[in-house]
């Protein structure tokens, strides 16, 4: 689900008129201390010239050029408290005429250090989200609408938990994993069980939690990366750039949910893209889960020794049981149940 450079340039727009307008509304804010409080504007226009007045001092100081810096910092002191003491007297807070940021981090320019600020590429994942209609299934598919109920509580054949004792125990695995995500970083879980056990509904439950504090995560269907992952790879670099998330967010975003694995089409070379992208988040340390049908024998066999080794050694390992649920839950929703 890639965005387009049309959409990057549409955001990149978003951000200047922020700035602008932040910009005209941080003036007005300005304009009203100063009608209100004309010591302040007095002080700030000392401040300001504070830099020239300190290298002046320390030119014609002689010989103890420390003791009039020294001054000169303790004035600056002065004026900064007495400039606090006339706005909080005033009802203002300190910072009533600072520049407010959306993002402190890139200052609502969408880099950091010439790099895509984390801000920047949530919302272009934000987009592709839109794009894709996964909003809206986050809105229904989350923590708060979780039906343990619909797991059954009865034994299955050749299980020794019930489908609902064996979701409580994933359950308590993922509240950990969630809980734990900032302190624990590279942390990475595996779903895998039959279709209709649950795995896709719960990472969805994954992606709203971390997307709600504020962490960039990518979801994307095996078979849409490694499209996205050989289209890139392939693609003429000197006419045709990059696309505005690929390799660059599945190895930097905060968690990858790399979903349906085992359903792509698999040759050598995705095989190997698939590889380096785990191989790479693991190195980072950043927090992959994948949910796959296949059992953990299948990946050795898909995907050969080298991948299913790093995924025995480095992800927690969660097993869906039971019944199909969507056929359960439509026939509760009839009433047929």
């Amino acid at each position: 689900m890639p965005v387009s450079k049309e959409i990057l340039q549409q955001i990149l727009k978003e951000y200047e008129d922020r700035r602008a307008a932040e910009k005209l509304a941080r003036e007005n804010r300005q304009k009203e201390v100063y009608e209100r409080l004309p010591e302040v504007k007095t002080i700030d226009d000392e401040i300001e010239s504070f830099s020239l007045s300190a290298m002046g001092a320390y030119l014609k100081c002689g010989k103890d050029p420390h003791k009039a810096l020294s001054r000169l910092r303790q004035r600056m002191d002065e004026l900064k408290e007495r400039r606090e003491a006339l706005l909080l007297g005033a009802g203002y807070p300190t910072d009533y005429m600072e520049t407010r940021y959306a993002c402190p981090l890139c200052k609502d320019t969408g880099y950091v250090q010439y790099e895509k600020c984390r801000c920047l590429k949530q919302e272009l994942i934000n987009r592709a989200y839109h794009q894709s209609g996964l909003e809206r299934i986050l809105e229904r598919e989350n923590m708060a609408c979780f039906d343990l109920s619909l797991f059954e509580d009865r034994p299955v054949p050749s299980e020794t938990l019930t489908p609902r004792q064996n979701m409580q125990q994933i359950l308590k695995r993922v509240q950990g994993f969630l809980g734990s995500f900032s302190e624990n970083p590279g942390q990475n879980l595996l779903f895998s069980g039959p279709t209709g056990t649950g795995k896709t509904f719960l990472c969805n439950c994954v992606a709203k939690e971390l997307l709600d504090q504020g962490y960039t995560v990518l979801y994307v269907t095996a078979y849409d990366l490694c499209a996205l992952l050989e289209k890139e790879r392939f693609q003429d670099r000197a006419r045709s750039p990059r696309l505005s998330f690929t390799s660059e967010t599945v190895e930097s975003c905060d968690l990858l949910i790399l979903d349906d694995l085992g359903t792509e089409f698999r040759n050598t070379l995705s095989v190997t893209e698939l590889f380096h992208c785990v191989n790479q988040r693991l190195l980072a340390r950043r927090s992959t889960l994948i949910s796959t049908n296949l059992t953990f024998a299948d990946l050795g066999a898909a995907y050969g020794d080298r991948f299913s080794s790093r995924i025995f050694g480095s992800y927690t390992f969660c097993r869906f049981i039971g019944p199909d649920l969507r056929r359960k839950k439509r026939l509760r929703e009839e009433g047929a149940l």
